[in-house]
């Protein structure tokens, strides 16, 4: 598949709401509904200094999106530490996306979920019991620390099927809402949400194409990192073990609690993750390019 296969939209509500199918209705558990209104209490994130995670790296094919929870770390890491060491790389960060070839990383949307709880409320409330998880596991305490992890990410996901809304989800301070942030954390805010954002006041066409990053396949702007001779490689190598927010023992909790929760897992996916989800089925069509 080549970039020009892929026909233009000019109309990112369109896309996402009546050729992808996305509900609306479950748009507005995240606020949605507020967006379209113009609420003063909500502002674009990729346009909010307080909130620098929200943006996109550009190249001459593509702009490459970067969002919470979506593996901007690593790629930021990569590309700022190239650039303050005085490398000249084809490579330019901006709020809001520059080329009309839009690169959106995606991974599992009920992954993404849970590690969004780990890395917000649980990290923050938690914070001694996270350093445990980090640095000191060990053969006598493991299974203290596994059951009272596990305890806490099962409170959480069971809140979470009584509520209606995605109000307060995640960590919050009590300034939240003065600054134009939604009253949820925008490490849980969805990947249509984000790409609505992103689009829907700028530039007038665009393709969207989607990144796997649970999968081995190199595409994109992993794939111009490695073969660009300026990036140092001291900076490329981090490329070869790709590590997430979360370490493998909260990966290894996370897991088995989705095993034992089967139920508990669709009631969450059906009532807040089923648009990304049904944004995701569309990207992986979209999501394989050669010879670009």
């Amino acid at each position: 598949m080549a970039y020009n296969e892929l026909p233009f939209h000019n109309n990112i509500f369109h896309l996402l709401y009546t050729k992808y199918k996305l509900d609306i209705h479950k748009s507005n558990f995240w606020g949605m509904n507020k967006i379209l209104e113009g609420s003063q209490n909500i502002i674009n994130v990729y346009e909010d200094k307080t909130q620098p995670s929200a943006a996109f790296w550009n190249t001459t094919d593509y702009s490459y999106m970067l969002y919470w929870k979506g593996g901007h770390t690593l790629i930021n890491n990569i590309l700022e530490q190239s650039i303050n060491d005085g490398y000249d790389i084809p490579f330019y960060k901006t709020n809001l996306p520059q080329n009309e070839n839009i690169i959106v990383p995606f991974k599992d949307p009920l992954d993404r979920f849970i590690s969004a709880y780990f890395t917000s409320i649980f990290k923050v409330e938690h914070e001694q019991l996270y350093q445990l998880t980090e640095f000191q596991i060990t053969y006598g305490n493991y299974n203290s620390i596994y059951e009272e992890t596990y305890k806490h990410l099962d409170d959480f996901m069971k809140s979470c099927t009584t509520s209606n809304d995605a109000e307060d989800l995640g960590y919050t301070d009590s300034n939240k809402l003065k600054t134009g942030s939604f009253a949820y954390d925008n490490h849980f805010m969805p990947i249509h949400i984000l790409l609505y954002f992103a689009l829907v006041g700028g530039q007038q066409r665009f393709k969207i194409f989607g990144y796997n990053l649970d999968s081995p396949q190199q595409q994109y702007i992993f794939t111009d990192i490695i073969k660009n001779e300026n990036i140092p490689w001291i900076h490329k190598e981090r490329l070869l073990n790709l590590q997430t927010a979360n370490n493998k023992f909260i990966k290894n909790v996370s897991r088995d609690w989705k095993m034992n929760n089967p139920v508990i897992c669709s009631e969450i996916t059906e009532k807040f993750l089923e648009n990304d989800y049904t944004l995701i089925s569309a990207l992986e069509k979209n999501s394989i390019i050669y010879g670009f």
